[in-house]
């Protein structure tokens, strides 16, 4: 769910942390295959419903601690498991169901749907 809110952005300073738009790392084993299907699928989602006001970041899992860091997201999804440990602050989806068709990939769209129009809507 995306309820949990960012510990290392005060509320008053939220629309020019991330310059009014919603991050998002796809992170995959090597950031090639995988993790640019997830992309594809997602910005057509994301296109079908006229969202607008992301970003999307194709990372390597190895990599994710450093970019989360460096990019400061507000989500993160990965083909592979991760230690929770690692996506504590963001919010965070298993990204396999786009793979595979799984149920749990239209609950997701439709989050990620949400989130995104409720974050740029308050920027505006």
């Amino acid at each position: 769910m995306f309820n949990k809110a960012r510990k290392d952005v005060p509320n008053g300073e939220k629309a020019a942390y991330n310059a009014g738009k919603v991050k998002i790392i796809i992170a995959c084993g090597t950031s090639v295959a995988t993790s640019a299907i997830v992309e594809t699928l997602l910005r057509e989602k994301l296109k079908d419903n006229k969202v607008r006001g992301f970003e999307i970041y194709r990372k390597r899992i190895y990599d994710l601690p450093m970019e989360i860091k460096q990019i400061n997201p507000d989500i993160v999804m990965t083909t592979s498991p991760v230690d929770p440990a690692i996506v504590k602050d963001v919010v965070y989806y298993p990204a396999m169901c786009f793979l595979t068709g799984g149920a749990d990939r239209d609950r997701i769209i439709s989050e990620i749907i949400q989130y995104i129009k409720e974050r740029t809507e308050k920027k505006e």
